[in-house]
């Protein structure tokens, strides 16, 4: 097939699209990325791009990469609208000059909605299929985390949603519990299925990088990813402060983010620098040495009935890394943790009862923590394998067929 993905993160971002490409060229598939200018999560354009110089067109695993004008996030809500914006302007743009000779469009989206509307627009202007992996939920999200208040806003992005998928001829979802959000926005039971998020496999090492080696000793909780709103630290800073007197517990957070810099202010305000250490972001192929030396994995979401629906990228990385899963969260997430056996569940924002889950895991013997890694592996295993997950979205691909616009 000829296949033409549009996503406005991709490649050097970390998303689990790159390895969908690169999977389905190593099938022997022509694909070509219409993206951005990389900047995520940091804000600023990556090193080595320029918001005058691009470059616009690269290659990534046989790919090729058409990358679109944006304005990078930066910092605060407007100018993450900015963001948002300037791609669907750059991205239709880019379009008008593109090669289109396609077979199908596949757009894969985190957030935001918005992302969809240059695959939209392609659709429109060549009457080829679009497919649509939809992995947040809008207008919940910008509703759940305080982004946008407005009623009025809410339903206007609303009508945005509807206006999207119904032009979609596939909606692929991340999670069984979104169909009942699709549904309601304008999706139909006949476009909607499950295909799950997997786990990019990793890079074995011999040996951990240096900052690895260097963390300090202790029972480590190891948190990995973005640092945002959704991420409710502030539950993980009060469940450190209740068990401040346990000094052998140590939290370690890799990864950057939004409130990063909150977190950090927060962890000195509230005297926690000796158990509570932020490593900044660290490249994937590094994950897995700073997983296994950590005693537990810990994984959260606030509490809005929208994140109670996501499966969180994060229980598929900790699984595939056969390490017992700590988790402050509710709904689907948590039931996949409880089903598989692979860790300790509190309900979200209950910082009481996650410190109540840490000692347990605490006085578990490492066997025990052992075995509830080794569940993990084997519910992944069987459900969030790469390879299943890509043929189900590869025979989606071949099945689409164009719907009314």
């Amino acid at each position: 097939m000829r296949i033409l993905v549009v996503t406005q993160y991709f490649w050097p971002e970390s998303f689990i699209v790159n390895g969908l490409v690169s999977e389905l060229c190593r099938r022997g598939h022509n694909v070509e990325v219409l993206t951005g200018l990389p900047n995520y999560p940091a804000g600023t354009i990556s090193e080595g791009y320029s918001l005058l110089s691009g470059p616009w067109a690269q290659e990534y695993s046989g790919a090729r990469i058409v990358r679109a004008f944006l304005i990078p996030r930066g910092k605060g809500f407007l100018r993450l609208a900015v963001n948002y914006i300037s791609f669907v302007v750059g991205a239709c743009l880019r379009a008008l000059f593109m090669q289109k000779n396609f077979d199908v469009i596949f757009c894969y989206a985190p957030s935001p909605v918005t992302a969809c509307l240059p695959a939209v627009f392609l659709r429109w202007l060549t009457k080829k299929p679009l497919v649509f992996w939809v992995q947040d939920l809008w207008p919940e999200s910008i509703a759940a985390v305080g982004a946008v208040k407005s009623k009025t806003v809410i339903q206007l992005v609303g009508k945005l949603v509807r206006f999207i998928y119904v032009r979609c001829d596939r909606l692929l979802v991340q999670s069984e519990a979104f169909k009942s959000s699709i549904l309601s926005w304008g999706g139909t039971e006949s476009k909607i299925t499950f295909v799950p998020n997997w786990a990019e496999p990793f890079e074995k090492s011999a040996a951990a990088p240096a900052w690895v080696q260097q963390l300090p000793a202790g029972f480590k909780i190891g948190f990995a990813g973005n640092i945002g709103k959704a991420q409710d630290m502030r539950t993980l800073l009060i469940a450190a402060e209740m068990l401040k007197d346990h000094k052998e517990i140590k939290w370690i957070v890799a990864g950057d983010g939004s409130e990063r810099l909150w977190l950090e202010t927060e962890i000195k305000n509230r005297g926690l620098t000796d158990c509570i250490f932020t490593v900044g972001k660290k490249p994937y192929s590094e994950m897995l040495p700073f997983f296994n030396a950590c005693d537990a994995l810990y994984v959260s979401l606030t509490d809005e009935p929208i994140f109670n629906l996501t499966i969180p990228a994060k229980v598929q990385a900790y699984m595939s890394a056969e390490k017992v899963i700590l988790a402050s969260i509710t709904g689907e997430g948590a039931r996949i943790i409880e089903e598989a056996g692979a860790g300790l569940c509190a309900p979200a924002g209950q910082p009481g009862v996650l410190a109540g889950k840490v000692l347990k895991l605490l006085n578990l013997s490492p066997e025990e923590r052992e075995e509830m890694g080794k569940n993990g592996l084997k519910y992944f295993e069987s459900n969030f394998m790469r390879g299943t997950v890509v043929s189900k979205i590869e025979t989606l691909l071949k099945s689409a067929e164009l719907g009314p616009s």
